[in-house]
């Protein structure tokens, strides 16, 4: 946010404004909060990776993946933490 972060016990913080050691790290420079838009979720590389992700967790586990709903909060879940690899740098996309 241009402005930092709302005013704590304000309705706009309960929503994304980080307490605790959150806060800290976040004036750090050390924590990435994202709020995607839902065409975020629509492209073809993150979904990829993400689809990919999943196996190899349930692999990992002795499971076959059969797949799950992107609206699911598992299948967000990952994604997010897959467009955060993305940003890093750490896969990328054809």
């Amino acid at each position: 946010m241009l402005d930092g972060f709302p005013p704590e016990g304000s309705d706009a913080a309960r929503y994304f404004h980080p307490g605790g050691v959150y806060h800290k790290i976040c004036g750090e420079g050390r924590l990435c909060l994202l709020a995607p838009q839902e065409c975020c979720y629509e492209n073809a590389t993150l979904i990829q990776f993400t689809e990919q992700e999943l196996m190899l967790k349930a692999s990992q586990k002795g499971q076959h993946y059969t797949g799950m709903p992107h609206t699911t909060k598992r299948w967000r879940m990952i994604a997010g933490n897959m467009m955060l690899r993305m940003i890093a740098g750490q896969v990328r996309g054809e």
